[in-house]
């Protein structure tokens, strides 16, 4: 899920693009029977606390009883996001899982993993459940970037490579 990013002049279509997204999204969702949800994403907004831009969000988590990860774990590394020169930092990048559902996280890691090639740090989760299903082996986490070691630029990426990539990893466990 990737939510719009606040911006002052444009506040309030901001927030109304926010709306309409997840309209969108629970009316997909009343069509659906589930026992668990998973909602992740490019937030761009730290949901710990209630702001004007965030709060439509926050009611969508609230309606469908859903938590943010960080309520059971605390990383070590505690920032998603971080511009090219490693100046600004933020946590906007989010998982949010039913309450439920949260008893099963077993694990919860922001990872520093080289080569990235994007500004936005992966996030790792591993739920415990009684199951027979394999699951390849997680990724090991590294790191904090050091202020001056240069970033690979998501935007110069080999996209084709990265969706391969990650599509062959996920196959696995699909």
């Amino acid at each position: 899920l990737y939510l719009p990013h606040k911006s002052a002049k444009k506040s309030t279509n901001d927030i109304n693009a926010c709306h309409e997204l997840l309209n969108e999204i629970e009316s997909r969702l009343e069509m659906l029977s589930f026992d668990h949800l998973i909602v992740g994403g490019d937030f761009n907004s730290d949901i710990r606390v209630r702001t004007l831009h965030n709060s439509v969000l926050l009611d969508f988590l609230q309606t469908y009883n859903l938590s943010h990860s960080l309520n059971k774990f605390t990383p070590a590394i505690d920032y998603t996001f971080c511009n090219s020169d490693h100046t600004k930092r933020s946590l906007i990048d989010w998982f949010c899982v039913s309450h439920k559902l949260l008893d099963t996280l077993s694990e919860f890691n922001i990872i520093d993993v080289e080569p990235n090639g994007s500004d936005h740090l992966p996030i790792i989760m591993i739920f415990k459940f009684n199951s027979l299903i394999k699951l390849p082996a997680p990724m090991q986490t590294g790191n904090k970037p050091s202020a001056k070691r240069p970033v690979p630029r998501w935007e110069k990426a080999d996209l084709d490579k990265y969706y391969e990539g990650s599509g062959d990893y996920f196959d696995q466990i699909l």
